[in-house]
């Protein structure tokens, strides 16, 4: 993906589902009990805290506008009748909005808390691993 640079196999290496879940584990703020998810969820995770802040502000405000703007366009096509445009910016408006619900990067307090529980589900799972008893 274009924001992980060279980094990024754990989330890569995950299903569709699975990223729209771990997305709605880093916006509530919860880490999963999968440490294959943990480690995904501490590379995104810590991808999305470089990110600077005037991105930040834009993936925040821009929903914001087009929400504002298509609802003014929206009662306009309901006050002229015109049922297609209606239905149009009904969806934009919705998928705005659910793009300011489900984005991690609305809730950077909630992220860094993920983050950091995902990274003791990580450490403690490795270092679990290695001292499990070898068969000789």
């Amino acid at each position: 993906m274009w924001f992980l640079n060279q980094e990024g196999k754990e989330f890569q290496a995950l299903s569709y589902g699975d990223k729209f879940r771990l997305s709605r584990y880093l916006a509530r703020g919860e880490a999963p009990r999968d440490p294959r998810m943990a480690a995904a969820a501490v590379e995104i995770g810590e991808s999305y805290q470089r990110r600077s802040r005037g991105y930040i502000a834009l993936i925040c405000w821009v929903p914001v506008f087009i929400i504002v703007c298509n609802g003014y366009l929206l009662t306009s096509a309901a006050i002229d009748g015109d049922q297609l445009r209606l239905i149009l910016s009904a969806l934009i408006v919705l998928g705005s909005a659910m793009d300011l619900i489900l984005n991690p990067l609305i809730r950077p307090k909630s992220m860094a808390r993920s983050v950091e529980a995902a990274r003791r589900i990580a450490v403690m799972h490795v270092s679990s691993s290695d001292f499990s008893p070898s068969v000789r």
